[in-house]
């Protein structure tokens, strides 16, 4: 897979007559990866999901390859069940009745790599071994956060963009996932939000957004860092 660039121009997405991202534009080039920040409610998810192509924007995404693979990790998993149903109550995914009717982890992994090897050291990795041949239906919300992320690292993709993977994962599980997203900059980008203190090792940008606007776009985590410190610890 081959690096990419973005550049966004003047992203607008309205809901309900009211703008959730309102002019927002940056770039980012080959090489470089891209932590987002803001408040709840300033238009984070809504900009993920804009560069992935998976909500209605105007305005412009551009990137420097033809048709890129972009793979976007949400921030909540939704699957479907043998049935092809996916308006069940979550809280029923208890009921013995409802077993039969979704694939097991390692079932549904399958779908994605062939690789067992791969599947299995990745199930290690995100302490979801022991659920390999549970069904779908018996996870947890934490490790249903955990099985779309190894749906994810299975694939090859030009772009990885994650929303708010760290919710939810423990100490030892958050070092492993910062791992596991520097392991992929070689050939791909990374685009996430996660808080400043949680950002893998690869990131170069921090764009912040306030009330659906670019409020900074910043090219090192250093000068991020050092506001925020400035901000706790003024120099006196």
């Amino acid at each position: 897979m081959a690096q990419i660039s973005i550049i966004a121009k003047n992203i607008i997405v309205q809901q309900q007559n009211n703008d959730v991202l309102n002019d927002v534009s940056f770039v980012l080039n080959e090489g470089n990866h891209l932590l987002v920040t803001g408040t709840s409610g300033s238009g984070k998810t809504t900009l993920t999901k804009a560069l992935a192509n998976k909500t209605f924007y105007k305005g412009s995404v551009e990137f420097n390859i033809h048709q890129p693979k972009i793979i976007l990790v949400e921030q909540h998993y939704y699957f479907k069940t043998l049935s092809n149903t996916n308006d069940f109550y979550y809280q029923q995914r208890y009921n013995s009745f409802d077993s039969n009717d979704a694939q097991t982890v390692f079932e549904e992994l399958q779908k994605i790599s062939t690789d067992k090897n791969a599947i299995n050291a990745l199930l290690n990795q995100l302490s979801l071994i022991h659920r390999k041949n549970d069904s779908l239906l018996h996870l947890s919300s934490g490790e249903h956060k955990r099985f779309q992320l190894i749906k994810a690292f299975l694939q090859d993709a030009d772009a990885y963009i994650f929303d708010s993977p760290f919710t939810g994962l423990d100490i030892n599980s958050r070092k492993t996932l910062r791992k596991l997203i520097d392991a992929k900059v070689s050939s791909s980008t990374i685009i996430i939000i996660a808080d400043v203190e949680d950002a893998p090792s690869c990131i170069t940008h921090v764009a912040e957004l306030e009330n659906g606007k670019l409020k900074s776009f910043e090219t090192k985590m250093e000068d991020v860092t050092a506001r925020n410190e400035a901000v706790f610890f003024p120099k006196i």
